[in-house]
């Protein structure tokens, strides 16, 4: 664990709905510090919820509204989707700010998260869902 507490995990890259481990030298890449938390937090929203059988209530219900359309009543099942996912995520000590935009056809999502951690710091992760 690092010396401020957010720890160390492999760095993942996101591009569209596939990540790559990698880094430039062809080897395992590595996050830590602030960037940790911003990649654990890309990781819970992006995970739909069931999809990992030792983590059966990791991830986020998220996926579940794309195609429903874009209108009040989804933003807001969006937002509180979002406060539940990252709920059990214990660096976060408060989330300030859901955005959420739907695409016209309701086919794809972005969602822009702002929290502040346990230390303090401040954080914004944005996500696309397709």
């Amino acid at each position: 664990m690092s010396s401020t507490g957010y720890g160390v995990d492999i760095g993942y890259e996101y591009d569209g709905n596939e990540a790559d481990g990698m880094n430039t030298m062809s080897d395992i890449a590595t996050v830590s510090e602030i960037d940790n938390l911003y990649q654990a937090i890309q990781n819970r929203l992006l995970t739909p919820v069931g999809s990992l059988p030792l983590h059966p209530t990791y991830g986020s219900r998220l996926h579940t509204l794309l195609g429903m359309g874009n209108n009040i009543i989804i933003e807001t099942l969006a937002k509180m989707m979002v406060v539940e996912a990252l709920q059990p995520e214990s660096r976060i000590a408060l989330i300030r700010n859901i955005d959420v935009y739907f695409s016209r056809d309701g086919n794809s999502l972005s969602i822009a998260v702002d929290i502040v951690s346990i230390y303090s710091s401040e954080l914004s992760v944005k996500i696309e869902l397709r």
